[in-house]
């Protein structure tokens, strides 16, 4: 698989005002570079995006 969303979330074990406090990294893979690994799409700002509005959708969050 060359192209993917990749996200990684990591829970902190802080509750701040009753609501637990989690971290996370989202990237998007965009290909593959010399065989062997994912190559990250640099625009981390574009993926940030796409993931909030996938978990704001929700109505979780």
């Amino acid at each position: 698989m060359a192209f993917r969303h990749h996200i990684r979330i990591w829970d902190t074990g802080l509750v701040r005002k009753k609501y637990h406090i989690f971290v996370g990294c989202a990237v998007y893979d965009d290909g593959i570079k010399w065989k062997l690994t994912h190559k990250i799409d640099p625009d981390i700002d574009k993926e940030r995006e796409y993931f909030f509005k996938k978990l704001f959708s929700t109505g979780k969050i």
